[in-house]
């Protein structure tokens, strides 16, 4: 398996930061890239989905864990292998969490081929952890 993470200090609640995770109406706002998302039921562990991202076709995903306040973790097949994000919501210094964001692509032995593409679909993911960062601290 191949991870790429970005996390960033937020001055911010659990309560606050989730909010934006399982409101999908929300994503618009910190996911600059993102046309179009729906799931096909609750935002809750088992219920699969669908995104489309700029430039690319409409992309399946299954909420494989959901924990109310804390994480999810969605996964997404492609011709390269399975794709897991990881959203983490890590709790600090009284007043204060973490926002983690990880990209993993299922692989035995990785290649240059696959370490490529998954830093292709790793590269907005700071900006997103930031702009979501700013989001909590301003709201």
């Amino acid at each position: 398996m191949i991870t790429f993470s970005f996390s960033a200090v937020v001055k911010g609640t659990k309560e606050k930061a989730w909010f934006y995770y399982e409101n999908l109406e929300q994503w618009y706002r910190w996911e600059s890239d993102l046309e179009d998302i729906c799931l096909d039921g609750a935002f809750e562990t088992g219920v699969s989905g669908t995104m489309t991202l700029s430039g690319m076709p409409p992309l399946a995903f299954n909420l494989v864990k959901v924990v109310d306040q804390h994480s999810f973790t969605d996964i997404s097949e492609t011709p390269a292998g399975s794709i897991l994000f990881e959203h983490d919501i890590i709790e600090g210094e009284t007043g204060f969490i973490t926002l983690k964001h990880s990209v993993s692509l299922v692989c035995e032995e990785p290649s240059d081929e696959q370490v490529n593409f998954l830093k292709q679909v790793f590269a907005d993911v700071p900006s997103s952890v930031l702009t979501l960062k700013d989001i909590v601290e301003k709201e």
